[in-house]
C-alpha cells in the first residue's frame, strides 16, 4: 500500500480516506465526482471505484452504474469410471 501511495503522489493524485461517499455526482452517464458525509464535494475528471468486492454494495451508487455480481466458472473435472493400470 505504501509503495501505490508514493506513485500517486509523485503523479501528483490526491488520495482521500477517513470519510464515506453518500453520493455520486453525475453528468449524463459519466460520474465526476463524489459527495461525502462530511458534505465536502469533491469533483474529478475521473473517479474510480476501487472497494473491490463491495462496489456492487456501493449504495450510493445509481443502479445502472453498480457493477454486477461476479460470477466465477471453473473447469468440471471429469471422474474416471474405471481404475489406471500403471504397467
Amino acid at each position: 500500500c505504501a509503495g501505490l501511495l508514493a506513485a500517486f503522489e509523485q503523479e501528483s493524485i490526491e488520495v482521500r480516506s477517513g470519510a464515506a461517499v453518500v453520493e455520486a455526482l453525475i453528468d449524463g452517464d459519466r460520474i465526476t465526482g463524489l459527495r461525502t458525509e462530511l458534505g465536502e464535494q469533491l469533483n474529478a475528471p475521473q473517479v474510480v471505484l476501487a472497494n473491490g468486492c463491495w462496489a456492487g454494495a456501493s449504495e450510493w451508487l445509481p443502479d445502472h452504474a453498480r457493477p454486477g455480481p461476479l460470477v466465477f466458472k471453473t473447469r468440471q473435472r471429469k471422474a474416471l469410471s474405471s481404475p489406471l493400470a500403471i504397467r
